[in-house]
């Protein structure tokens, strides 16, 4: 049985690399195409298409029950993309981002201290949750308000085929969705077979597993010199998990 989940798990994460090399790849060329920076796009589309696993393990563990284990997937998803995640861009990161006005990173610092207080008590309120969401407007508002322009190559643009690039885009976003998945459901049964609590299947494989799509996205945005996008999926990840997930 363990066998068949270890190739569930290798071929669930050939979908995740796949699907994050052509969101990554599409993602750019949207930018290119608005005259947005990459830093923008890191931080609202490949940011929610890489939180979206712990979206749906938020869903999921509501409809069963089991809300500490998104809790804490979210915990240590978080833990995981500033120790795993930005510690691979640091390593890997040839050039300098462009420089990021401060007020950007407001959101997040608010994200953090409104979850702290949050949590004193243990327990999430629903208006704590909508505390959560005024962040997360709070820092879509911020992103747009601070959003830096890229210079538009019109020769560039005119080779980008519109309806090419989206349908590439929605394909690269179902496949992290879905090799996500199924990497965190063999990686879960793998865990119990072998008797390790759902506790800490939570805490780890599961938050670890929501973080592959960072991570994928990251490597394959490190190998196409888009630096700016790393920043950006790792703070707006960060942020959603946090003033998305915890509402939900």
């Amino acid at each position: 049985m363990i066998f068949y989940n270890l190739i569930g798990l290798i071929i669930s994460l050939s979908f995740l690399i796949w699907g994050a090399d052509k969101f990554i790849d599409n993602s750019s060329l949207i930018a290119k195409k608005l005259g947005l920076s990459e830093l923008t796009i890191g931080l609202t589309i490949v940011a929610l298409g890489t939180s979206a696993p712990e979206i749906f393990v938020g869903i999921s563990s509501v409809l069963n029950g089991t809300e500490s284990i998104a809790m804490g997937a979210v915990v240590g998803s978080n833990i995981s993309n500033i120790a795993l995640i930005f510690g691979v861009s640091c390593i890997g990161v040839s050039m300098l981002p462009s420089k990021t006005n401060p007020i950007q990173f407001i959101p997040f610092v608010l994200a953090v201290i409104v979850l702290g207080l949050g949590l004193q008590d243990l327990k999430i309120t629903k208006a704590e949750s909508i505390e959560f969401l005024f962040v997360f407007a709070a820092f879509m508002y911020v992103t747009y308000l601070f959003r830096i322009p890229d210079k538009i190559d019109e020769s560039d643009n005119s080779n980008i085929k519109t309806g090419k690039t989206i349908l590439l885009l929605i394909l690269g976003l179902l496949a992290l969705i879905v090799g996500s998945n199924y990497a965190v459901i063999n990686a879960e049964k793998i865990a119990t077979i072998i008797n390790i609590p759902q506790v800490i299947i939570g805490l780890t494989i599961i938050a670890i597993g929501t973080s592959l799509p960072e991570l994928a996205a990251t490597i394959s945005a490190i190998i196409k010199n888009k630096n700016d996008m790393v920043i950006g999926n790792v703070i707006g990840s960060n942020v959603m998990n946090i003033a998305l997930v915890v509402p939900i």
